[in-house]
């Protein structure tokens, strides 16, 4: 489930992706990899779904910020800092932590992660 989750992602079938990358996390908790792969579909979808509200007024560009990208963004953390506690994919967790803070206006989290 993990290496098709992950083929899926690179795929861009993002939503297929979060599909198995969830039942592999069911699976083994644990593993590093899932959980990264998890963390970085789920940025993925939230970046993706910004891109497509460019167009919208500032009301509605807000108002789709907190209804439908800021929960993906915070649906990533744990599997992201669980990514982190392992040494395998410690940097690109950092990364992707870094950014979900940015993206969410959590300097002090985002300090973190520096």
């Amino acid at each position: 489930k993990r290496s098709l989750g992950i083929c899926l992602q690179h795929m861009s079938r993002l939503e297929d992706a979060k599909s198995h990358l969830q039942i592999a996390y069911r699976w083994n908790p644990d593993d590093a990899l899932t959980n990264l792969s998890l963390g970085q579909v789920l940025y993925s979808m939230a970046q993706e779904r910004d891109e497509k509200a460019s167009g919208l007024t500032a009301k509605q560009y807000n108002e789709n910020r907190r209804t439908n990208i800021d929960p993906l963004l915070r649906e990533a953390i744990p599997y992201l800092e669980r990514a982190y506690q392992s040494n395998d994919n410690r940097e690109e967790a950092r990364k992707l932590l870094r950014g979900v803070y940015y993206s969410l206006g959590d300097e002090a989290n985002m300090r973190r992660y520096e």
